[in-house]
């Protein structure tokens, strides 16, 4: 199995639940699959354009709340998703049972307004270096994918095969593995952590 120098965590998904996730909690309080089609299209399409930084985190709920009709004021929306943003199950001790020595890097879909209170209340700070924090939306991508896969492995000056990307979005982790990355479809912490080790990763 090939070494791994660098490890990419997706923000949304793996360390905390993805934003469209946060924001139907919030405003149907039931899951995303309960919501009208129509109404789950234009989020995710939405989100897309918050990822890769064409609208900013203000806009992306004041537009959520408008065509949801939501009597939910947009800066309410953004202050519940900062407060709320909940970590997953036993991630961070996945991530820490991580040697130091494979470089730790993650990628924040969450835009940098949001995730500093997100990070600071969460702790993540102490897991991830600042200049290993890479936010989608400040990247300057025309699309996300694939062209987030090579922004990163650029920014961790590795070689593409020698770099593994967690993420909970399995066409976008298959995308990664079609452009030279290996990757890991994110389930849970355990599984996560299972993975390390069938790659002789762990101590």
């Amino acid at each position: 199995m090939q070494a791994i120098k660098a490890i990419f965590f997706w923000m949304g998904g793996v360390i905390i639940q993805p934003i469209p996730e946060l924001v139907v909690k919030e405003l149907y309080d039931q899951p995303i699959e309960y919501i009208a089609f129509q109404n789950r299209l234009y989020l995710r399409e939405l989100a897309q354009e918050l990822y890769i930084g064409q609208i900013d985190g203000r806009a992306y709920c004041l537009m959520t709340v408008q065509q949801c009709q939501s009597a939910l004021e947009a800066e309410d929306l953004e202050t519940r998703i900062i407060q709320r943003a909940a970590l997953q199950p036993l991630i961070l001790e996945t991530v820490d049972s991580l040697p130091t020595a494979y470089p730790r890097w993650l990628i924040s879909d969450y835009p940098p307004e949001w995730f500093r209170p997100i990070a600071e209340r969460l702790d993540l700070f102490s897991r991830f270096q600042e200049e290993r924090i890479v936010f989608t939306s400040t990247c300057g991508l025309p699309r996300l994918v694939p062209d987030i896969f090579y922004h990163v492995v650029h920014q961790s000056n590795q070689s593409v095969k020698d770099c593994v990307i967690i993420d909970s979005v399995t066409p976008r982790a298959i995308q990664a593995v079609r452009h030279g990355l290996s990757s890991t479809i994110f389930v849970d912490a355990k599984r996560l952590k299972r993975d390390f080790s069938l790659r002789k990763m762990l101590a």
